[in-house]
């Protein structure tokens, strides 16, 4: 048995080099749909306004824990922080501007981020098979709206109040 030569003593049955980490365990299923649908519950239920924040929030949070569990690909904080960050943006042209600027840049604003949602569920792809993948996104799309139901609730009272004499 001789060894060719330029051959590399690594090969696909070749063990990794010593002091390099082992993988992680594997993503337990069970766990992952049970996050995914309790992400649709706190989700759905975050809806309300003002009363469901804790619950949009667990949704956005259990969303993220899923997403590293996983093993998805890109990054669910930048979509969390552009909403977020429209949001301000969209405050401040609304006190600036009058709220019709609000109403008129709502829909542009929640039709965006409904397309990237749409997106980042499209092209996302895990490790682990998640059949409750689409009521995880669903969750997170029930918990944004949560969010914007109370931001929208949250100006039309400052609007309000700034309007007394």
């Amino acid at each position: 048995m001789s060894a060719t030569p330029g051959a590399s003593p690594t090969g696909p049955s070749a063990a990794p080099p010593l002091g390099l980490p082992l993988p992680g365990p594997a993503a337990d299923p069970v766990r992952v749909i049970r996050r995914s649908l309790r992400c649709f519950t706190c989700g759905f239920l975050g809806v309300v306004p003002g009363l469901g924040l804790a619950l949009a929030l667990e949704a956005i949070n259990l969303h993220r824990f899923v997403a590293r569990e996983t093993g998805e690909t890109g990054n669910p904080e930048r979509f969390h922080l552009c909403f977020g960050a429209g949001w301000v943006i969209l405050a401040l042209a609304g006190y600036e501007f009058g709220s019709f600027t609000i109403f008129g840049l709502l829909p542009a604003f929640l039709g965006w981020s409904a397309w990237r949602l749409w997106r980042r569920y499209r092209h996302a792809t895990g490790v682990v098979w998640n059949p409750a993948r689409a009521h995880l996104y669903a969750g997170v799309a029930f918990a944004y709206a949560g969010f914007s139901s109370l931001g929208l609730l949250l100006l039309m009272l400052i609007r309000v109040a700034s309007r007394l004499p």
